[in-house]
């Protein structure tokens, strides 16, 4: 973040920073291959902690919430074209009087088309 949001200064106090930490980190290496002996620490990198772990029971599968005609028509997405809008009022219904007018007009449309 420092090389592209800050400035020179935040880039210089960064490395700084990082240099820091790794001098530190070299430091707690040696401290810690000094203290033990060499087959000690093979253990310690190959062993992982083990941890009591209690079975759990399955996850109960959640029933998917069914959403009322006025959280459908709040999460009504944007449409592209009239199509779009034709086939989601279809499969979702129409919830508020200006739906049902456009699709009544959509319908009076095709009927003169077909007739």
């Amino acid at each position: 973040m420092a090389r592209v949001l800050g400035s020179v200064k935040d880039m210089e106090e960064y490395k700084q920073q990082y240099v820091k930490q790794q001098q530190i980190k070299n430091r707690l290496i040696k401290k810690v291959k000094a203290t033990f002996p060499k087959e000690e620490l093979r253990i310690l990198e190959i062993e992982p902690e083990e941890t009591n772990t209690v079975p759990t029971e399955p996850e109960k599968k959640r029933r998917e919430k069914k959403l009322t005609p006025r959280e459908r028509q709040i999460n009504r997405p944007f449409f592209n074209s009239d199509y779009e809008k034709y086939e989601w009022l279809m499969s979702n219904g129409c919830t508020n009087a200006e739906d049902r007018n456009w699709l009544a007009k959509c319908f009076v449309l095709l009927l003169h088309i077909l007739c």
